[in-house]
């Protein structure tokens, strides 16, 4: 039976429909003080083992809400309790939009913790997971910090994977400017639904004895279908969340301003801030006083020659060229000069390398053979007397002393 549609008093179509909410949580939890914090209302009492309903308006909807009995740990929490948690679901005809699973901010969840809210929320069925939302509390005095915020969800992260990352931080006894927010994700969470409530489990398998098999099987399919795309979308999303983060880790300087001709005429300390270098002074260091003298040698004898030699409707190209070498000067200094106008100069009338002058080349002619014979460079030799002579002397000596 579908539920009475109420105005929206914030205005904008399409009316709201009303609310069914029921809470669950642990002995001490503050569901109760939830109840009063989203009705607004201070005699909202709870009636120790049993449930509690209790109806009011908000922001123009009829809200009902149902306050379970807290449990203990698994081995500990009595049968009446179970039942009257059972029941809780149906309080609220056909069934409730949204449960709203309550867990103090100090709560150290550990892993009994864990096993205990896992345990009592499958009592109503495991399809209750897809209803469930955790609501974080804190008092309006107890105030959190960001970094304990994230260390609750951190030790929640369990359920909340169970109940599709679901969860909203609240604190009680503060201004109800925070319900209309607690409203809107609750109806995005029954938009995520297509606008389903859960059916207590006894209507459910009531439901699967009469439907007719094929009907079944079908809407089994579809919602295997269902939960299947949403995982894929889900993981599909968290790569490219992953993708996104790694590509900035190892590329963080990919969307700064690359080296142009213009960014030459910046301060070399902001474009070798945009360059990416550890060092963004050194080129002031090491080019500014140079530049400067140039600059002071350059300027003042091209406004002289402008002021003395230029026609009056010249006066403003001249002054436009002058700023155009001056810009090529520039630039120039910053790639591979010093400032100085000598390096400029130097460059330009300098012989470059692919232009230096080659040696003239040999005149053809009858080239000698290296096998031949060489030329005697060292100068006449004096001849070594030959054998014959050597052995001709003794000869003669003797014939002497004969």
């Amino acid at each position: 039976m579908a539920s009475e549609r109420s105005p929206n008093v914030y205005g904008g179509p399409p009316p709201q429909s009303d609310l069914r909410l029921v809470l669950l949580g642990r002995v001490g939890a503050g569901k109760s003080t939830v109840a009063k914090t989203i009705l607004g209302r201070d005699n909202f009492r709870s009636e120790g083992g049993m449930c509690v309903k209790k109806q009011g308006e908000v922001a123009g909807r009829t809200v009902t809400v149902v306050d379970t009995p807290g449990w203990d740990t698994v081995k500990r929490t009595s049968t009446h309790i179970k039942k009257e948690i059972k029941n809780s679901v149906t309080l609220c005809p056909p069934g409730p939009n949204a449960l709203l699973l309550v867990v103090p901010m100090g709560e150290l969840l550990s892993s009994t913790d864990r096993k205990a809210i896992q345990y009592h929320v499958e009592l109503l069925s495991v399809r209750a997971w897809k209803f469930t939302m955790v609501l974080f509390v804190s008092e309006a005095e107890e105030k959190c910090t960001s970094i304990e915020q994230n260390q609750l969800i951190d030790r929640a992260k369990s359920l909340l994977v169970k109940c599709g990352d679901r969860h909203h931080l609240l604190e009680c006894g503060n201004s109800p400017s925070q319900i209309p927010e607690l409203l809107k994700k609750i109806d995005a969470m029954v938009a995520e639904n297509c606008e389903e409530f859960f059916i207590p489990q006894v209507y459910y398998e009531l439901m699967e004895t009469t439907m007719p098999r094929e009907v079944t099987e079908l809407r089994r399919m579809y919602e295997d279908r269902e939960d299947r795309l949403k995982q894929k979308f889900k993981r599909e999303l968290k790569e490219k969340e992953e993708e996104l983060k790694k590509y900035k880790e190892e590329k963080p300087k990919e969307g700064l301003m690359k080296r142009t001709s213009s960014s030459q005429l910046l301060p070399p300390s902001r474009v070798s801030f945009l360059e990416g270098k550890e060092d963004i002074f050194q080129d002031w260091r090491e080019k500014f006083l140079n530049t400067y003298k140039t600059g002071l040698m350059f300027w003042p004898f091209m406004q002289f020659l402008n002021f003395s030699l230029v026609p009056l409707y010249m006066r403003t190209t001249f002054t436009g060229c002058c700023a155009f070498v001056w810009a090529t000067f520039l630039c120039f200094s910053r790639q591979s000069g010093d400032g100085t106008a000598t390096a400029a100069l130097a460059w330009m009338f300098t012989p470059k390398q692919g232009t230096t002058t080659e040696p003239e080349a040999e005149k053809p002619g009858p080239k000698l053979d290296q096998t031949g014979p060489k030329l005697d460079t060292e100068g006449p030799k004096q001849e070594s007397p030959s054998p014959k002579e050597e052995t001709r002397t003794p000869t003669v000596k003797q014939d002497d002393q004969a």
